[in-house]
């Protein structure tokens, strides 16, 4: 499994969809689905289940395909947007990003364990993170009481654990957005999502409250204008290339919020489950990848393995519910005031450093 999704795809010449059935006993098979992410996105993959479950079960009672037709393609959506996204409707969304990301710095720059390679990496890991039940109650408490989302709140505590380790006010990160915001598309399968660069900036000692709203002022501008592709705006904003950091943001930030589709389930005499597989790349330097769901709030910090170590990254994401619960109990404290050390952390530290 692993050698196969490693495998570089040739988009001139290659299938980008292939399949294999991996026999390990006489009833035990393994379904590889592989595909180039230029053709799928995570929300297709959740369509692409839901029609391979109802395409076995008809196919299995000898019945013909249960699937409507399609109303439109893949292929139409992209013709359609690029017709669209030109002339005024292109410059608006232009303009908006040009001024949001004005003055905003090229790098964002993080401690890092290892030096930074000459030329840009992307072998990474995974390092686990649940934020536990507690607080992710605090979060729906918090949500519910200073009207804004789930999102805005984790996502803006993440930027001031950026900017505390960074020693910047300015930051800069990168969020994908799904693109599936009309009815026509939402059963397609296909690369309709779009990374943007959402903005914070922490000078000015606002309190957790006041900055939390400007998080969700910029969020809400940057959904409105969510369809400029991301190769256009760091084109427009002329935005630095370097060959060691990758351009508009080096860090990542995703809330899962789809329904997870639910592939443990019997179809005609089959058991079957999703097989688990470790990613070993890192798309940013750093990405928290959060999931809400049954009362919890977890995912994984991912990152380049060229640049942080297991130990570090766990230190970060303790760090990360500290402040996230600091700011969810006292709304009025000072962004200033916000202690990022736990004091088992400062224990270690001194204990490695006496003096």
């Amino acid at each position: 499994v692993d050698a196969d999704a490693n495998v570089t795809f040739n988009l001139l010449t290659d299938p980008l969809f292939t399949t294999r059935i991996i026999k390990l006993a006489p009833q035990e098979h393994i379904l590889l689905l592989n595909m180039h992410h230029i053709i799928s996105d995570g929300w297709s993959l959740g369509v692409l289940v839901q029609e391979l479950q109802a395409l076995y079960l008809a196919f299995a009672a000898g019945q013909s395909s249960p699937l409507p037709p399609l109303p439109i393609q893949y292929s139409d959506f992209a013709v359609w947007q690029r017709n669209w996204l030109q002339g005024d409707t292109l410059e608006k969304m232009r303009n908006y990003w040009k001024e949001a990301l004005y003055g905003a710095p090229d790098v964002l720059r993080m401690p890092t364990d290892k030096p930074r390679p000459k030329i840009q990496t992307f072998n990474g890991a995974h390092f686990p993170l649940a934020l536990g039940k507690p607080l992710a109650a605090k979060v729906k408490q918090y949500c519910d009481r200073h009207d804004v989302t789930p999102f805005m709140v984790l996502m803006g505590a993440y930027h001031v654990l950026l900017s505390r380790y960074s020693n910047q006010k300015d930051i800069c990160v990168g969020i994908p957005i799904a693109g599936r915001n009309r009815a026509e598309i939402e059963g397609l399968i296909g690369f309709f999502v779009n990374g943007l660069v959402i903005r914070s900036r922490l000078d000015g000692n606002p309190s957790v409250a006041q900055y939390f709203q400007q998080v969700k002022n910029v969020a809400l501008g940057a959904y409105a204008h969510q369809d400029m592709p991301a190769d256009l705006l760091i084109d427009a904003l002329k935005m630095e290339r370097n060959a060691d950091t990758s351009p508009g943001a080096q860090v990542g930030f995703a809330l899962q919020n789809v329904a997870q589709t639910n592939v443990q389930a019997a179809m005609a005499g089959l058991a079957i489950e999703a097989v688990p597989r470790e990613h070993k790349t890192a798309k940013y330097e750093l990405s928290l990848i959060l999931q809400e769901g049954d009362g919890d709030i977890a995912g994984v910090m991912e990152y380049n393995t060229d640049l942080f170590v297991a130990e570090s990254i766990g230190r970060m994401l303790r760090h990360y519910a500290h402040i996230l619960e600091q700011m969810l109990d006292q709304p009025d404290l000072l962004l200033d005031a916000i202690q990022v050390v736990e004091l088992q952390d400062l224990y270690g530290l001194l204990q490695q450093n006496p003096a």
